[in-house]
């Protein structure tokens, strides 16, 4: 089990998307993703390939604010 100071998964669905990606680059995203999972019940979702910088960065920010909103406004 991980302890409460490590980091999550940074996990890039690109070879999904990637009509160049090879079977098996595509089933480690796979297996990096169950366990993350399995193991943590989060992850980090690698989009920076996909997207211009300034959205994930826009995103980044936008899931920080609502993670730090009291549970209350969450729910």
């Amino acid at each position: 089990m991980p302890t409460a100071a490590a980091a999550l998964p940074i996990i890039s669905i690109a070879p999904y998307l990637s009509s160049t990606s090879t079977d098996s680059e595509r089933e480690a995203v796979s297996r990096a993703l169950h366990a993350a999972c399995r193991d943590y019940g989060f992850f980090y979702l690698d989009i920076s390939s996909l997207v211009e910088p300034s959205q994930t960065h826009d995103l980044l920010d936008l899931a920080r604010r609502f993670f730090f909103l009291p549970q209350e406004q969450k729910d």
